[in-house]
């Protein structure tokens, strides 16, 4: 991957997986970063691939601190692949899962940080606008605990955009087909009333 030296798989969704790598530059300059890329089956799928560049297209320009921030995409002999920030971390989805074996809860006032923290990023996307200030709105709509990560550090961060809807989008939902994970998903699939239905 040219620059990118990618060390180990972080995580597997239904269209890509994301590996943690280490980007080098002159002088030696290193940074570690994640690499998002299409399962090799899919490479060749025309529709797959627009999602993906869909996906960079309207997330990168979100960069507010509650989000995690897409910083390039590059293309290389396996295809397309998204470099987005690292935080070493896990989702709620991954903390829900541990303390569920604990026989252990979340603490409401954590839940409640949690929460307002989610809401933050959500409300930048929905209030987001373009360089020339014109309003550009996206909406998540797969606000899941998967796509929630809380890093080791404490921040909390909304990832995943990988099913976004923004106004200017050209990748369109054929009729009758449901974004999102099922369990959470809204009877509004296109507003932003679809990440306040999941959030809550």
């Amino acid at each position: 991957m040219g620059k990118y030296q990618v060390s180990e798989c972080i995580g597997r969704g239904g269209m890509a997986e994301v590996f943690l790598a280490r980007q080098e530059g002159i002088g030696g300059f290193e940074k570690l970063v994640a690499l998002k890329r299409i399962y090799p089956h899919l490479v060749c799928d025309a529709n797959f691939i627009e999602l993906f560049l869909a996906e960079a297209r309207i997330a990168a320009p979100l960069q507010y601190p509650k989000i995690v921030q897409i910083l390039d995409i590059e293309n290389d002999d396996e295809g397309v692949f998204i470099v987005m920030e690292y935080l070493a971390g896990e989702s709620i989805l991954q903390i829900l899962k541990m303390l569920s074996d604990r026989e252990e809860v979340i603490p409401p006032e954590i839940i409640c940080r949690i929460g307002s923290d989610v809401a933050t990023g959500l409300h930048l996307a929905h209030t987001a606008s373009d360089s020339n200030g014109n309003a550009r709105p996206v909406v998540h709509r797969d606000m899941t605990p998967s796509n929630v990560l809380i890093s080791f550090s404490g921040e909390v961060k909304v990832l995943d955009f990988g099913v976004a809807e923004a106004a200017e989008c050209h990748v369109t939902t054929d009729r009758g087909v449901l974004k999102g994970k099922t369990p959470h998903s809204s009877p509004e699939q296109v507003d932003l009333r679809a990440d306040v239905f999941q959030l809550e």
